[in-house]
């Protein structure tokens, strides 16, 4: 009798460690997508150019403004990243969910191979490609198209923003 209630309570205890507080996982801190001021002023004429009198300075064809298909490129802490630092798994988060992100150096459309598993947003079910650009970790879509620009904000972490708009995170 004395065993059975020892092993009634030892099983009890050991189901205790089992509960769902266990499994549950913490949320991702987002870092929101830096953006850079904008200014306008007039520009001063090329060394060695006199400006003849009479005549603007202002600019007749403004700077094309980016793309709302284009993600922007986001401030980088440190040299652009290997290639060699991006393999393997790592947790990507946009503002609404947190999924897995599975990058190797297949090379693909724009690329590199990219896939994502258990993604509830349907911008990050489209990953299937990724490149470096400049200082920037580019994920792109099946046909190389590209759905966010990230750059290193720590040693195991990169954020940026989604061509759609919003921000994006992946980190280990």
């Amino acid at each position: 009798m004395l065993f059975r209630t020892i092993a009634i309570a030892a099983t009890a205890l050991m189901l205790a460690g089992c509960g769902n507080s266990m499994s549950r996982r913490m949320p991702i801190q987002m870092n929101p997508a830096p953006t850079a001021p904008v200014a306008s002023e007039q520009l001063a004429p090329p060394p060695g150019m006199a400006q003849q009198p009479g005549e603007s300075a202002a600019i007749s064809n403004p700077a094309p403004q980016p793309s709302a298909q284009q993600p922007s490129s986001v401030a980088t802490t440190g040299a652009p990243p290997a290639k060699e630092d991006l393999l393997g798994q790592w947790t990507i988060a946009d503002s609404t969910s947190s999924c897995q992100l599975n990058v190797s150096l297949t090379g693909w459309s724009g690329g590199y191979r990219a896939s994502t598993r258990n993604c509830t947003s349907e911008e990050l079910k489209k990953i299937g490609a990724w490149n470096i650009e400049g200082s920037n970790v580019v994920l792109k879509d099946q046909a190389g198209q590209p759905l966010a620009a990230l750059a290193r904000t720590g040693e195991r972490r990169f954020d940026g923003s989604l061509a759609i708009g919003g921000a994006v995170a992946i980190l280990r």
